[in-house]
């Protein structure tokens, strides 16, 4: 017989790895595309300051977003894990 507590926490354990997974892949593409573009607006002897500094900008918004959006989903597998914590024990 199945345990429905212990299916649920593996498919929250689950969930987190594939989330940690698609946060890692993210980060490493973000970062790569940020020195590229770094790269190519450093080497461009046209670019004018103004558009350095709105890159600097615009990737600045991006992490911050990118924090506030894995806290958020943290936050929330955390709080399903406590729910499924507790309906764990009053269920023993």
């Amino acid at each position: 017989m199945f345990d429905q507590q212990q299916l649920i926490q593996n498919m929250l354990s689950m969930a987190r790895v594939s989330f940690d997974t698609g946060v890692q892949a993210m980060d490493t593409f973000q970062a790569q595309a940020e020195k590229t573009i770094s790269f190519a607006i450093d080497s461009m002897n046209t670019v004018q300051v103004e558009t350095r500094k709105s890159f600097d900008t615009w990737m600045t918004s991006v992490k911050k977003a990118r924090e506030a959006y894995m806290k958020a989903v943290e936050d929330g597998l955390d709080n399903l894990e406590q729910q499924v914590s507790r309906a764990s024990e009053k269920s023993r």
